[in-house]
Order: structure tokens, then sequence, then C-alpha cells
């Protein structure tokens, strides 16, 4: 059989050949390109770097007069990246007449148009971060727009913008945010942090929201804040259907400290939530101190062991107080209980103290030793007493284990 389309083949594969070769052209060049630009940004941002560092010692005067030559140079976008990069070797000082010079260079509203009318996102994405840092006028009512844009990059990088501005306005800004896209919650909550105190006025109405993860992370933001004006608001959402709500306040009054708080952690101690009870007794454990103890002691015995958890961590922190109700809790008997009792022992070091009051004239204190002991033995968790015993002296090491054989012979 004869093959009459010889040429045709040819000329099909010498057109992939030539597509080929022309494609690989394109490739290099562009490669090329790629590398040459950014060598480019990076000498250019290497220079806005020197300069800047170079004004840095020489006064107000220098900065006024130097910065529409710096900025003159180079673009926006270059300059803001850099300045924004030496805001860690920048003083306060300088940085915040630095951001006055550049506003009144009239460049930014070069930036304003970018963050509005860009067709090109990275590049609107890079003049709306720069709009956050150089303070400019219209920043808030762009920003305000570019948070709720359909983008989640453009929207993304609004948020971080508004909160490089760290003002009541842009507070509100994010709040608002936070309160119609429940799932930035924790990303704000974050950047609020980071605001002046005064923004606990935007946060605190919030509370009022009847999304009860609007409230929650409310209250999770003003525990940062600790203003104690707003108290009774955050007590009365101790008692809040949500037992989210309810944890986050209790979280929330431990943060504030107040003594006044006390009536309204006690109830949530007996919460059908466990992470309720467990803030509850953190909360109380904050607040009270030692004189937490006699409030908390019992609920060692709780079904949750975050619970019990909070509750050895109070004990350990105040050892000395902790020690009556351990003696009570030794006579129970219940294992889990034992436990729990010899891992407070252990890690408040108090070991050392019974160990060492065996051998005590003090009757009492050495017949205390002796029921504490015996609790740690009977627990099983004695790691920390075996290590106690080796480095102790002889004759009252063997005094020791000699107790230790009446209280478990096999041990």
């Amino acid at each position: 059989m004869y093959d009459y389309h010889t040429n045709l083949v040819w000329a099909i594969d010498s057109m992939l050949l030539a597509v080929s070769a022309v494609s690989a052209v394109v490739i290099v060049v562009y490669s090329a390109l790629g590398k040459i630009i950014s060598l480019r940004r990076a000498r250019k941002l290497t220079a806005i770097r020197a300069n800047l560092q170079n004004l840095v010692p020489t006064g107000k005067g220098t900065i006024e007069n130097s910065c529409p030559i710096v900025t003159k140079t180079f673009t926006n976008e270059q300059f803001f990246y850099v300045a924004k990069q030496m805001e860690s070797v920048l003083s306060g000082e300088f940085g915040q007449r630095l951001k006055i010079c550049l506003a009144s260079s009239g460049k930014i509203k070069d930036i304003e148009n970018v963050a509005i009318r860009s067709r090109d996102k990275w590049k609107r994405i890079e003049a709306i971060i720069s709009l956050g840092y150089a303070d400019s006028p219209l920043a808030l009512d762009i920003l305000k727009k570019s948070v709720l844009d359909r983008d989640p990059d453009i929207s993304y990088f609004s948020i971080l913008a508004l909160g490089q501005i760290r003002s009541s306005p842009s507070a509100k800004i994010l709040l608002d945010f936070l309160a119609g896209h429940i799932d930035s919650s924790n990303r704000i909550a974050t950047l609020l942090e980071k605001f002046p105190s005064s923004v606990a006025e935007e946060v605190i109405r919030l509370t009022e929201s009847q999304n009860e993860l609007v409230r929650f992370w409310a209250i999770k933001i003003l525990s940062k804040f600790k203003q104690v004006q707003y108290v009774e608001k955050i007590e009365s959402l101790a008692v809040d259907q949500s037992a989210d709500v309810r944890a986050a306040s209790c979280e929330c009054l431990g943060e504030m400290g107040l003594g006044r708080s006390k009536d309204v952690i006690l109830p949530r101690l007996k919460d059908e939530a466990w992470f309720v009870r467990m803030h509850a007794v953190r909360a109380l454990s904050r607040i009270l101190g030692p004189e937490s103890i006699s409030e908390i002691a019992g609920m060692i015995k709780d079904d949750s062991w975050l619970v019990r958890d909070s509750v050895k961590s109070a004990m350990i922190e105040n050892i000395n107080e902790s020690i009556p109700y351990i003696e009570r809790l030794a006579d129970g008997g219940e294992l889990k209980v034992l436990k729990d009792c010899a891992e407070v022992l252990e890690d408040s070091n108090y070991l050392d103290i019974i160990l060492k009051d065996i051998s005590s004239v003090d009757t009492d204190a050495k017949k205390r030793a002796v029921k504490l002991l015996n609790a740690v033995v009977k627990s099983g968790a004695h790691l920390g007493l075996e290590a106690i015993l080796a480095g102790m002296e002889e004759n009252l090491r063997k005094d020791v284990l000699g107790l230790i054989s009446d209280m478990d012979k096999v041990l």
C-alpha cells in the first residue's frame, strides 16, 4: 500500500517542531526577564532601605527635606514595602514623621486610586496594604468597601490593613465585618488584641448581638483589655443561654480579677457544660488565690479530666492551703482521686517535705506525713517518690522504706 500523505505529515511535523522551538525561546526569554525584573526590584528596595537608614540619625529637618527626593525615585509600592519592613529598625517618632511626610508628598493619591480602581488584583492588594501603613485620609472609606470584596484575597488583606491602623473607626469596621462573617472572627480578634484599650467601647456593643458566636467573640476580645467599667455587663453573660458565652464570661472575669465577681462565678462550678466548669475553676483561682481552694478542692472528683487538671493546677500553686483538703480526699481511698492528689504532691515538690517530716519530732507533722505517704503509695503514682528516695541519706531511706513496706508488702 502506498502512503499518499507523506508531504502532509512532514508539513505537520515541521510546524510542531517550529512551535516547540518558539515556545522554548519564549520560556527562556520570559525566565530571563523575570530574573532581571526581580534583581532590579531587589536593587531598588535595597537603595530605599539604605536611604532610610541614612536618614535615621540625622534628625527631623533632614527627613522633611529628603523624603520628597526619596519618594520621587521609586514607586509608592516599593517605598511602602521597605518602610513597613523597617518599622522595627526605625524609632516610633521617626516612623511617624515619615508617614506625615509621605502623606504630604501628594503621592498617596496614586495609592488610593490603585486601591479603588486597579484591575490588577495584586497591585490593588499592594496598594491596600500601603493604605493601612500610611494613614491615608481616605483609607478607612476605601478599606470599608474592599473588606467586603467578593475576592477573598482582597478581603483578607483589607482586614490586615485595617489592623495596621489601630483606631476606633478601623476597629468598628472590623467588628461590623466580624458580625456578618463569623469565619473570620479568630483572625479579627487576634488583630484587635493589639489595638488600644479605648476600642473596648466598640467591642461591648457586640455583646447585644442575637448571634451567640458574635457575643462569644466580643467577650474573648474584651478579656484582653480588662476594662472594669464593663464588668456588670460581662457578669450578666455568665448566665447566657450559650455555654460558650458563659465560659467566655468566666474567663473574662478571671482576667479582670475583681473580688465582686466571686458570687457570679460560684454557680458555674455546677454548670452542665464541662468547659464552663473548667473556666469557672480557673477564674476563681485567679480572683481568690489561696482562698479559692476551699471552693474548688472537691471538684478534683469531676468527670472531666480538664476540670480536674484546672483544680490540680490551682492546688499546686497554693499547696500549703491545699494540704488539709488533700488529707480529707485521701481518706476516701478512691484510686482516681488518690492519683490526682499524688500528682499534686509531686508537682508541687511537697514530697520532699513529707519525707523530711517522717523523722520529725513534731507528732502532728509526722502523723500527717505518714498519712500522705500512704496515699501516694496506694495511688500507684510514686515515680517521684522513688527518685527522691534514691538521693536520701541511708538511715532516713531505711526508715521510709520500712514504712512503705508496712503500707504495701508487694511494693
